[in-house]
């Protein structure tokens, strides 16, 4: 359980909207995410604050200065208006509120040098932030025949495919591994990443991007696929260890100078 000392995280949520039909768990709009996601940050001694997407982008600054790391969850796709395109697939889904405030959250956590942990849509929005650019489907836009990197079959649980993490990066180092099965499930992924981001890690099958990080000391980590899937993996484990102590580093250092 975190202290009264811990680093506290904030975390993005997906949206759901209002729909007649639907009665389970309500037919109105509401805000969500897994728990998977919370429950890695707490094992990891983080504690929690949800940046809802109805926040005024003008109060989302203020809201994350508040916090001493920003984690970018999975969801919807990012539109792509934001790295300069028009929808050329038809199949993107898009939630316009969830934009406004994640790239606000964004480039507050830029300006105030938090630690950024990015995950599946993390990692996307977190490029375009940066002026990079994604690809708007795998299967229809990716050079020869990528492997299927969605959720694969009808079950609950996504599939895996192998991840080959290039030597000597930070996150080669913050795993403890170099190749590792992976989670896997999105149809979208990097394509040119943005200012300050390094790709770290493709999948060996077809090379899609699965990992960027940060050029610099920082902590700016965001991954293609889902640590949080697979709780007990070492590699879970470590990159969200990672994340939480650089984001308590940060309230130290900032503690220590106010």
């Amino acid at each position: 359980m975190p202290s009264s000392q811990a680093p506290i995280i904030c975390v993005t949520l997906r949206n759901k909207p209002a729909v007649e039909a639907r009665r389970d768990p309500t037919p109105y709009a509401y805000e969500w995410l897994p728990s998977a996601y919370a429950e890695a940050v707490v094992r990891a001694g983080g504690a929690l604050l949800y940046l809802s997407n109805y926040t005024p982008a003008d109060m989302v600054p203020d809201i994350v200065k508040q916090t001493n790391g920003l984690f970018l969850t999975g969801g919807e796709d990012v539109a792509p208006e934001y790295y300069n395109e028009t929808d050329q697939v038809g199949n993107i889904e898009v939630n316009d509120l969830r934009d406004q405030v994640e790239l606000a959250a964004i480039a507050a956590a830029d300006k105030l040098e938090l630690p950024i942990l990015g995950i599946c849509r993390g990692v996307q929005v977190l490029n375009v932030a940066r002026g990079g650019t994604l690809v708007q489907d795998l299967d229809l836009q990716w050079p020869g025949a990528p492997r299927d990197h969605s959720r694969g079959g009808t079950g609950h649980f996504v599939q895996t495919h192998d991840v080959e993490v290039a030597a000597g990066c930070r996150l080669e180092r913050v795993l403890g591994a170099s190749r590792f099965a992976a989670a896997t499930s999105h149809h979208q992924a990097v394509k040119d990443p943005g200012r300050g981001l390094a790709v770290v890690a493709r999948s060996p099958e077809d090379g899609v991007i699965e990992a960027v990080e940060g050029t610099g000391n920082r902590f700016v980590v965001g991954v293609q696929w889902h640590p949080e899937v697979r709780a007990q993996d070492e590699t879970t484990v470590n990159l969200f260890k990672a994340f939480v102590e650089a984001a308590a580093e940060y309230r130290r250092r900032h503690a220590a100078s106010a």
